[in-house]
């Protein structure tokens, strides 16, 4: 599994490296802004970062995305277990 931060950059790996989309989650929640505090569970993690996208008047319900990290959360966690395999996390932030 292949974890890439942001539409556009999933969109050029995918395309540049054959990767099917199954293969793919986007990382949509831009981690270099904000607090990053501790949390129990994806969901709590979600409320807590989309409070802050809130305060700031931006709409981060990522529940928008198909391919959503935070959406698919559940789901990559039960493919390791089942099928264990190598993930890879592609992250970069100007």
């Amino acid at each position: 599994m292949n974890i890439i931060h942001g539409d556009s950059a999933a969109g050029v790996f995918k395309q540049a490296f054959h990767v099917p989309g199954d293969k793919i989650l986007v990382l949509t929640d831009e981690l270099s802004c904000g607090p990053l505090g501790k949390f129990a569970g994806i969901e709590e993690w979600k409320k807590f970062r989309q409070e802050f996208w809130s305060k700031l008047g931006v709409d981060s319900t990522f529940s928008d995305f198909q391919r959503d990290l935070y959406e698919n959360f559940n789901k990559l966690h039960r493919l390791r277990v089942e099928r264990p395999a190598n993930t890879y996390i592609y992250y970069q932030s100007f």
